[in-house]
């Protein structure tokens, strides 16, 4: 396929349903949402984390540096609405009849708990783990969630030692707010 016909072709793509963070190749989406996290923790102080770049291997997605000089592995993964993905799919011609997903505050905190669960079982890497949960769920707004995430303790995980919840960008906020989520409840 030439240059200009692939133009053409991501050009005519309808918008994915929750896809700020989108990208047409799968690594580079997960580097372009760890990149858009350190970037937001620099701004707001904390340079824990540089140099993010993507994992050639299957696990993990990425790797940052930590500001102690070892390496992080870092997993990427989203929080979004399965079903709503799949009808706005469907109905990608018919703007009208697309839907999103109306989340309740424990339906979130209960999705981002069983994510953590089912991460840290997939976990394989050795060494600090981390995880970013990204979203671009139209009803999950920072400036609404931010305070019930902080004050939540979500399940503890053996092997990730770090997890954030992203979010698209935010105008008022000019740049992608995260929280640090708390681990460690039983």
């Amino acid at each position: 396929m030439d240059i200009a016909s692939a133009l053409r072709r991501m050009m005519n793509r309808v918008p994915r349903y929750s896809g700020y963070f989108d990208w047409h190749d799968k690594s580079r989406k997960e580097l372009g949402v760890v990149e858009s996290l350190v970037s937001s923790m620099h701004e707001r102080g904390d340079f824990r984390y540089r140099n993010p770049r993507s994992s050639s291997e299957d696990w993990p997605d990425c790797y940052v540096d930590s500001a102690q000089g070892g390496e992080v592995s870092v997993e990427v993964t989203e929080l979004v609405d399965p079903d709503a993905v799949r009808v706005n799919r469907q109905q990608q011609h018919c703007p009208e009849q697309q839907v999103y997903r109306a989340w309740e505050p424990h339906e979130v905190l209960a999705e981002i708990d069983r994510i953590l669960r089912h991460k840290d079982l997939r976990c394989c890497a050795l060494g600090t783990i981390a995880l970013v949960i990204h979203t671009d769920e139209p009803e999950l707004l920072w400036s609404e969630y931010k305070d019930l995430l902080a004050s939540t303790a979500f399940s503890s995980c053996e092997r990730i030692d770090v997890a954030f919840l992203l979010f698209s960008y935010d105008p008022a906020e000019k740049g992608c707010p995260y929280v640090e989520l708390q681990l460690g409840a039983e």
